[in-house]
């Protein structure tokens, strides 16, 4: 008798704890709208690399891997799209709006993509929800708006970005993004080199001077050392360049 009083009572305490909570929903960065070869995605503090498939929901806070030879599509939850090339690692999360002290909602929020190595193709929809995204590489922040362009970062941390389409404002990596993914992935945002020695006499670079907005038709490269140069290029300067003719062929098949 007094053994099955203490089940109930331990039985009483348990509902009153757990008393209204419901499993905490994913929050959705995309879906895999096309593979070919091998891809996984790891979760913040876990070891485990989950494989990739067809239609499968991809988690914001992933870390997004592919091997040698392989190709991904991610449709976003927005209606982006988000291709990588073979040996590429990215990670996605999220930061507050400026201005906005308790982000709430989706709209409150600004996804970042962080590419860490490799090559990814962005093709956004010219609308509101495009603004929301920024890809960000070890040397600086690609902010767009309805835009088609490609990252790449190599190993040593040098950046590559080219637009076909739209335009691209290159900022400096902010300290929120910073902050915000050292809080996300428990470990510091790596940046490789961010300066490079100036002649004398020199001044504090502020946001607005660092800033580069590149147009169509124009990329910009910028170095470990964090040298940048902005020039212009040509459909038929990449007409041999397997990356930017695989994107081209996938762009031809959205529907939106």
């Amino acid at each position: 008798m007094k053994r099955n009083l203490i089940l109930i009572v331990i039985l009483f305490f348990t509902l009153i704890v757990f008393k209204g909570e419901k499993p905490k929903e994913i929050e959705e960065f995309g879906t895999v709208n096309f593979l070919k070869g091998k891809a996984y995605y790891t979760l913040p503090k876990q070891e485990a690399k989950l494989e990739l498939k067809k239609s499968m929901l991809i988690p914001l806070n992933a870390t997004i891997m592919t091997d040698k030879a392989s190709r991904l599509e991610i449709k976003t939850r927005d209606n982006h799209f988000v291709r990588m090339w073979e040996n590429t690692i990215i990670s996605c999360f999220s930061v507050n709006i400026a201005n906005v002290k308790q982000a709430k909602e989706i709209k409150d929020t600004k996804i970042i993509i962080k590419v860490k190595v490799g090559k990814i193709w962005n093709n956004l929809l010219k609308n509101s929800t495009a603004s929301r995204y920024e890809v960000s590489t070890p040397q600086g922040v690609c902010g767009v708006r309805g835009t088609i362009y490609n990252s790449a970062v190599d190993e040593k941390g040098n950046t590559d970005i080219m637009v076909f389409d739209g335009a691209v404002a290159v900022t400096p990596v902010t300290l929120e993004i910073k902050e915000t993914f050292k809080k996300t992935f428990g470990k510091p945002y790596r940046i490789e080199k961010p300066f490079h020695r100036i002649e004398k006499p020199y001044h504090k670079v502020t946001k607005e001077e660092w800033e580069s907005l590149v147009k169509a038709m124009q990329r910009i490269t910028i170095s470990s050392s964090g040298k940048r140069e902005v020039s212009d290029f040509s459909l038929e300067d990449v007409k041999d360049d397997e990356f930017v003719n695989w994107n081209t062929e996938r762009d031809k098949l959205i529907k939106r």
